[in-house]
């Protein structure tokens, strides 16, 4: 959905500053001094906008990421697991993660294990301090 907005945005200015360009162009009011003004903010909105809007947009999701697996650990009984009841809440997590953030799955798991570890590490110290009760 955010994509969308984003690509609505993006044939918005290239309508808006196209028309500008254009009314200059063929209008005949354009003068040496903003010539290359009105040549060059087109180019550089069509060009530039994806390559920025892209990354920002991909921090975003990974953010969104990282929040929401801080939530599903913090709220998940990561006591003593087994093994395998680990790698179902990794898989579980994973899919969640994937399914939320329209990511692909190789970009989310590292992420999930990397986050799940910190949570743990966060659990246990606090379990060492006495602050968080063992379910």
């Amino acid at each position: 959905m955010r994509s969308a907005k984003l690509l609505g945005l993006y044939l918005l200015g290239i309508a808006l500053i196209g028309g500008w360009s254009l009314s200059h162009v063929f209008g005949g009011t354009v003068t040496t001094d903003n010539f290359a003004l009105v040549l060059v903010l087109p180019l550089a909105w069509i060009f530039s906008y994806w390559p920025t809007m892209g990354g920002l947009l991909l921090a975003w999701k990974m953010y969104r990421l990282q929040a929401n697996v801080e939530g599903w650990a913090e709220s998940a009984d990561l006591g003593l697991p087994t093994e395998r009841a680990e790698h179902e809440l990794e898989d579980t997590l994973t899919l969640l993660a994937v399914q939320e953030n329209a990511i692909p799955e190789r970009w989310a798991r590292p992420l999930v294990r990397k986050l799940m570890a910190a949570a743990r590490a966060k659990a246990d110290a606090e379990r060492a301090q006495g602050t968080r009760p063992i379910a």
